[in-house]
């Protein structure tokens, strides 16, 4: 659905550009955009994610339509600090770190 660019309803914008979504998968993924996208009143909201780059808003969209993501090495612990910050299910240090035990 994402691919093919069909039925965005939501922008993400972040500090290098914007990144179009569905308001209805980033509400399931993640409880901090269900929160903010039932108190918006606009049918097509956009949403500033400040400090966050575009890398890391499509890797993370990545992974919340596929479940799956690939990042450099030194990009991961900022890409799982901003999935904690946007708390994405599936996706924080907590989740990376009780993988390794």
């Amino acid at each position: 659905m994402r691919e093919s660019g069909d039925f965005f309803d939501v922008t993400l914008a972040c500090e290098d550009g914007q990144i179009s979504a569905h308001k209805l998968v980033l509400s399931a993924a993640s409880d901090l955009f269900k929160e903010i996208l039932r108190k918006a009143n606009h049918e097509h909201p956009l949403i500033y994610l400040n400090g966050v780059r575009a890398v890391e808003v499509q890797s993370i969209l990545e992974f919340i339509y596929t479940g799956e993501t690939e990042v450099a090495e030194d990009c991961l612990e900022m890409l799982l600090s901003t999935g904690g910050n946007l708390r994405i299910k599936g996706l924080t240090e907590s989740t990376v770190s009780t993988a390794r035990h």
